[in-house]
């Protein structure tokens, strides 16, 4: 599980404006399948694992040698409420303020899919020089996460129960967290 440090501050902050326009909904339910294909894949078959950033499994499933994947994620709630921390936030700049409501809620996130090479994230735009991630993040009941005044990172999250996709922007103004489905996703092997 290389990389992980050089990682957790690119994906460990990422959580989740809502789905507008067309597209599929960034809410998956309790326990949806992920399906991809790995870009850069160099042709083992296996297992892989949906891990968070506590190494806690939170879905399992299979690549094949062309770097196609499925993966089916856990009921964390019913299966796993250890993996759980409830959502405390803050930020560094004193103009920011983050509203999480209700409060109480729990959460937890796929930081990285491990297969037999290594760490697989997705990725919205250059693999080169990210971005733009696309996440994934668990809530154990709805919650609505938002920020004001002047942050280090925007928060504008609608999260249902259960699996959620948000995506995770860093730009020159700072990084926004988004719960919207991540159109043009591609997933990729860290190196």
């Amino acid at each position: 599980m290389r990389n992980r440090a050089k990682w957790f501050w690119l994906l460990a902050l990422v959580l989740l404006v809502s789905c507008g326009g067309s597209g599929p909904s960034p809410s998956l339910g309790e326990t949806p399948e992920i399906k991809g294909k790995v870009q850069n894949w160099s042709g083992s078959s296996g297992e892989v694992l949906a891990v968070n950033f506590g190494d806690q499994i939170l879905g399992k499933g299979t690549i094949q040698s062309d770097g196609g994947f499925r993966v089916r994620l856990y009921s964390v709630a019913r299966d796993l409420p250890n993996a759980l921390a409830e959502i405390s936030l803050s930020d560094s700049k004193e103009t920011c303020s983050i509203h999480v409501s209700p409060s109480g809620v729990r959460w937890t996130l796929v930081s990285f899919l491990e297969g037999p090479e290594g760490e697989i994230v997705g990725l919205l735009n250059d693999p080169e020089a990210p971005d733009q991630f696309g996440q994934l993040i668990y809530v154990d009941s709805d919650v609505t996460i938002r920020s004001e005044g002047e942050c280090y990172i925007t928060w504008d999250l609608d999260l249902k129960a259960g699996w959620n996709w948000i995506v995770y922007t860093i730009n020159d103004d700072g990084e926004v967290m988004e719960s919207k489905y991540p159109s043009g996703l591609r997933w990729y092997l860290l190196h």
